[in-house]
């Protein structure tokens, strides 16, 4: 009976591995490795599946697995079954290969190629890089564009949020730069934006997900998403391109009307961050859903911008602010000297958005 659990326990062990063997296979493949690549790679899982079955200890682990490397694989292989193993270990511990043990191969289609030549093109136009520059500009779009090529995403107009998060799981995994190397391609991606080949939430969003500015629906509070989705249809009629269209006149009109330039560029982020969440959530902008934000005492923008509790007013103000600048816009609402701001705060800033050139305005909302 004990011989027949063993038995079953190591049938139980291979299946495991093979079933883990075939992710890391299944992944160098899809990344376009070399033959000679994927060979080593299955001779390792080979040797080492036979080493392991005839210990008392049949099972898989890290520690066990690089040891043997380092004992058992002669010097010419060990680099490679080294690396084998540790995306093994990711299968293992993730069901993935981690993008740390990952770079991705195979020629570049011709509309990528193209796409990079011209990107740089415009950058040696607008300033002077050494060719060292350039290089490395070219391998960083090279690798972006194949993970997006590898992924089932062609052209740059089939670019979206899910896969830019994809991408951002893999190059914070990958690199210790991961934020430079974003900021990069947010320029690639701004450059296809300004050309109408793909939303400008994109680049901003790439900018921004690195330093934890982006938000989404799976961070609120289970109240928040049902009063958001309430308003889903409802938010339609005001898109979010034609929100983001709106910041630039509503801060220019802030600075003529004396604004100072902290209060203009703090109204900019917190526009740009609230464009950023309806334009990933498929939302159009929609009073009641900025008012979705609020759990007890702190707003979700708030929290997904790690902002500090006396930041949070100014927040909640440049809402408020922008709400009645779109009110205005649209000839709803007489200008009049505000006293009952919900926020105990009062300001006479609305009748002061038609001042403009007229110095001494107001310095804070």
């Amino acid at each position: 009976m004990l011989y027949h659990i063993n038995i079953t326990f190591m049938e139980e062990v291979l299946v495991h591995y093979d079933k883990n063997v075939a992710i890391v296979l299944d992944t160098l493949t899809k990344c376009q490795y070399g033959k000679r690549s994927i060979f080593l790679t299955k001779q390792c899982y080979a040797e080492f599946k036979d080493y392991m079955t005839n210990k008392v200890d049949a099972s898989f682990a890290l520690k066990k697995a690089i040891a043997w490397c380092e004992t058992k694989v002669v010097k010419t292989y060990r680099k490679q079954f080294k690396n084998a193993i540790y995306r093994l270990a990711d299968a293992y511990e993730h069901s993935r290969v981690l993008g740390s043990h990952l770079r991705f191969y195979g020629p570049l289609s011709e509309y990528y190629s193209k796409a990079i030549d011209t990107y740089k093109a415009s950058l040696s136009k607008a300033e002077v890089y050494s060719d060292n520059s350039l290089r490395r500009i070219k391998e960083v779009y090279t690798q972006f564009c194949l993970f997006l090529q590898v992924n089932g995403v062609h052209f740059v107009n089939e670019v979206d949020y899910p896969i830019l998060e994809q991408y951002h799981e893999y190059i914070q995994e990958s690199f210790t730069t991961y934020q430079e190397l974003e900021r990069m391609v947010s320029g690639f991606l701004k450059y296809w934006a300004d050309n109408g080949c793909c939303r400008i939430g994109l680049p901003l969003f790439m900018y921004c997900v690195g330093i934890g500015k982006c938000t989404s629906c799976s961070s609120l509070s289970p109240e928040s998403r049902i009063i958001i989705e309430k308003r889903r249809g409802a938010s339609i009629a005001f898109p979010s391109d034609e929100f983001y269209n709106t910041i630039p006149d509503f801060t220019n009109r802030l600075i003529a009307s004396g604004y100072s330039e902290k209060i203009t560029h703090n109204v900019i982020y917190h526009l740009t961050v609230l464009y950023l969440f309806l334009d990933r959530e498929k939302l159009g902008y929609e009073k009641v859903i900025v008012l979705g934000w609020e759990i007890p005492g702190i707003t979700f923008l708030a929290i997904a911008c790690f902002v500090r509790q006396d930041v949070l007013l100014k927040c909640m103000r440049t809402m408020l602010m922008k709400e009645t600048y779109l009110l205005l816009i649209a000839g709803s609402i007489h200008l009049r000297h505000t006293t009952n701001c919900p926020h105990g705060a009062s300001w006479n800033w609305i009748a002061s958005l038609n001042q403009k050139g007229k110095k001494g305005g107001p310095t804070e909302p």
